[in-house]
């Protein structure tokens, strides 16, 4: 089970590395305060401070109906034009935990 969470973490990581040549992304980790896949939101507590996401990946849409407040979550993100992190992926942290 390991092996399989070490396997699934690389080729996330790998992912996000080539979408960071292109987008400069961004890893965060933190808990879930508020996913809303209708108004594409997700809100993550990271160390006592609230980060607001606007979620702009249909895949990562998708993933906000499963997430409740408190779960965990890594986020892979970038900041968009007006400043304001735009959430590419979400995936529960630690992976494998």
């Amino acid at each position: 089970m390991r092996r399989k969470a070490a396997v699934t973490f690389v080729a996330i990581m790998v992912t996000l590395s080539l979408a960071g040549v292109a987008f400069a992304t961004h890893l965060i980790t933190g808990e879930v305060i508020l996913a809303d896949p209708s108004a594409e939101t997700l809100v993550i507590n990271v160390q006592g401070h609230e980060m607001t996401f606007s979620v702009v990946n249909d895949n990562a849409v998708k993933d906000l109906a499963n997430l409740k407040p408190g779960a965990k979550v890594a986020v892979g993100y970038t900041i968009g034009n007006e400043n304001r992190p735009r959430c590419h992926h979400v995936f529960p942290w630690p992976v494998g935990g």
